[in-house]
């Protein structure tokens, strides 16, 4: 057993039935932790860069994406008041965000049902570790490239910070959420890991990372509305540009929809912990 590993074991000694609601909650992300570590060392080892690929990885996509984008367009485009290389830079870093948590978490129960004998160990718990990975891998990607290119005088900073923030918390944690419901769909069946792949290239029109809703016309920006990626990124990106881009999203329109698929992908998840007890 590995360090990370046999850390999510020292829980099992805690009376949890007697403990508070604050103190099971700090357990959780005592676990979510352990998890979180393990992973990391799964995936990248500890020789070399190692976790540093987690943030190198994106970074690199971004960076290529946006070199790729200001190369064939031009270094502004006929949109004067965003970069080319920061409109591929906000783009690009969210789509990862959207496909990394959904393809990571498709195998995140299946790949570590041992775990789960441990008593403090959730479903919910290896799903969000990964999803965290994800989300801020990509995010500190997004936050680096974003300062290189502003040394180089590519791109400004971001005019304000916290609503581009809000923005790629909401991208996020709808990401999550759908996720959780695909996560559910192939303890079912393995063919979904086939589908998603199909479906997450599919969404790419209704990611919004390639245009802004006030450059398609009238009779589409409705349509294109209804994605809750699209009312993100462009949340998002009127954080980073500023006010003159005319993003157009709804917050409440977010809310909502978050939470009805966050009760949705919860009560799945607690559904493939009884498949596991049943089988």
């Amino acid at each position: 057993m590995t360090r990370s590993a046999s850390s999510t074991q020292q829980f099992e000694s805690q009376p949890f039935g007697q403990t508070t609601f604050f103190g099971s909650l700090q357990i959780q992300l005592r676990v979510v932790k352990a998890l979180i570590k393990r992973d990391i060392h799964a995936r990248f080892g500890r020789e070399g860069l190692g976790f540093l690929w987690l943030f190198l990885e994106p970074a690199m996509f971004t960076i290529g994406v946006a070199v790729i984008f200001t190369f064939f367009v031009g270094h502004d485009s006929r949109h004067s008041e965003i970069p080319v290389a920061g409109f591929a830079l906000t783009g690009y870093s969210t789509i990862l965000v959207w496909r990394g948590i959904t393809n990571r978490l498709l195998g995140a129960v299946s790949g570590n049902k041992g775990l789960l004998y441990h008593r403090n160990v959730k479903v919910i718990d290896l799903c969000f570790a990964r999803a965290l990975i994800e989300t801020i891998a990509c995010g500190t990607a997004l936050v680096f490239v974003t300062i290189v290119f502003w040394s180089l005088g590519i791109v400004s900073l971001p005019g304000d910070p916290s609503k581009a923030l809000l923005g790629y918390f909401f991208y996020a944690w709808f990401s999550f959420n759908v996720a959780c419901i695909f996560a559910y769909l192939y303890s079912a069946s393995e063919v979904v890991e086939r589908v998603s792949h199909v479906v997450l290239y599919l969404t790419i029109p209704l990611t919004g990372g390639f245009y802004m809703v006030s450059w398609t016309p009238d009779s589409v920006q409705s349509f294109l509305l209804l994605s809750p990626l699209v009312n993100a990124i462009e949340l998002l990106r009127e954080g980073y540009f500023g006010m003159g881009v005319g993003a157009q999203y709804s917050i409440s329109f977010l809310l909502e929809v978050n939470l009805a698929l966050m009760l949705i992908g919860l009560i799945l998840l607690r559904k493939i912990k009884r498949q596991l007890i049943d089988s």
